[in-house]
């Protein structure tokens, strides 16, 4: 009788602790799925910030570095704008993938195409985020779930904050950690 009672209350815990398991993880895919949704308005003056950041690393395009803002989105909702910091590689940029990335901004220099890539859209398809691309020519973004690339700005409108007014939905979702180089 006593080991009948003991696997009943194994039983149980089991089952109330797989529910609580299933519970934690219903709420951790609702966050992800939540945040995983880029909006265009979601830029605002800090993220704007970070990309003139950017973009004066790489004085105004003219060399051939290029320069990197990671966006990610916090669990309040509000995004956050990091600089992926310098790099000395021509035409390419390193750094260490982190799951929490919604975006990926970088620089173009002025001498090459200002759309993203083909290694730029690899990595937007491997991590499923948008890719934007910031130029003198304008702003250009690769979306993954569109599976297109499409101008955003014209010009260096991308740096002026009261031209972001657009809520366009895009997919980015978070990914697992790897070295990633975009061109």
């Amino acid at each position: 009788m006593r080991l009948l009672f003991v696997v009943a209350v194994l039983c149980l815990s089991t089952f109330s602790t797989a529910q609580a398991q299933t519970a934690a993880n219903n709420d951790a895919r609702r966050f992800a799925d939540n945040r995983s949704r880029f909006q265009l308005s979601d830029i605002d003056g800090k993220v704007i910030k970070e990309m003139n950041g950017a973009w004066q690393q790489c004085v105004m395009g003219t060399k051939d570095t290029e320069a990197v803002v990671l966006v990610s989105r916090a669990r309040d909702g509000s995004i956050k704008a990091a600089s992926g910091g310098r790099s000395n590689q021509a035409y390419q940029f390193t750094f260490i993938w982190n799951p929490d990335i919604i975006a990926v901004i970088h620089t173009h220099p002025n001498n090459r195409n200002p759309e993203p890539q083909p290694q730029d859209i690899q990595v937007a398809r491997r991590f499923d985020v948008p890719m934007f691309t910031i130029t003198r020519r304008g702003m250009y973004l690769y979306d993954p779930v569109a599976d297109r690339v499409s101008k955003v700005k014209n010009g260096i409108d991308w740096l002026d904050t009261s031209s972001w007014t657009q809520s366009s939905n895009l997919a980015a979702n978070k990914a697992r950690s790897h070295d990633t180089v975009v061109q």
